[in-house]
Order: structure tokens, then sequence, then C-alpha cells
């Protein structure tokens, strides 16, 4: 019995796989745009912590119809346009660039699906 036990606890360690860090020796990781599931509804772009966690430190939501790169706390790229400076709530600037790995953190929510893939990578600057 105690084998058994033995085996099936080694089993589940040797197949259990840790959540990675997001944007591997980043402070921040911004998801792309989510939209609302419905008609009209806002957009919201998520701020994650880049330990394994991958929890939401931050959330901005414009208007459906508004630009990401006219709210205060973004900069944006020229064309191809990315999320290239971000300023945390504490007022701190951080310099972004695109994510390098193609990265994503999936978030079941009943406003939107947050299936996101993270589009920048941010450094305190």
């Amino acid at each position: 019995m105690q084998w058994k036990l033995a085996s099936a606890i080694l089993l589940a360690a040797s197949s259990f796989r840790g959540v990675a860090a997001l944007c591997d020796g980043s402070n921040w990781a911004i998801g792309e745009k989510v939209q609302e599931l419905f008609p009209g509804g806002a957009l919201h772009y998520f701020v994650y912590v880049t330990t394994p966690d991958q929890r939401v430190n931050d959330e901005i939501v414009i208007p459906g119809d508004g630009n990401i790169c006219t709210h205060p706390q973004f900069g944006c790229s020229p064309p191809p346009i990315f999320i290239n400076k971000y300023i945390s709530k504490a007022g701190i600037t951080y310099n972004c660039f695109r994510d390098p790995v193609d990265e994503r953190v999936t978030q079941l929510d009943s406003f939107y699906n947050k299936d996101n893939k993270i589009q920048s990578c941010c450094r305190r600057a």
C-alpha cells in the first residue's frame, strides 16, 4: 500500500509543471486589448505582475471606440503600434518592448474571456 501511495506521489510530482514567470526579467506584462462580451463593451488592458502567479495588478478601461495611445498611463510606438511606455499607479515610468515570446494569461470572467496574449514587457526606466 505504501509503495502505491509513494508511486502516485512521485508520478504527480514528475508530471507537475509550474507556471513560469511572464516577460522574464521585466517588472510588468501588458496584455492585448480585451473587449467586453456585450455589444459596444469597453476595452480592457490588463497589466500583470511578472511573477508566476500572473495576477492582474492594474486594469485600464477605455470606451469601446477609444484609443489606448491617448491614455495618460500608456505611450505607444510608431507603426506597427504597440505599448512602449507604462506609468504605474505609483507614478513610476516603465519602458516597454514587444514580448519576444508568445505568452498568454488565461482567466475566465463573466464579462470577458481573458485568454490574453501578452503584447508588451516593461522594465523600470
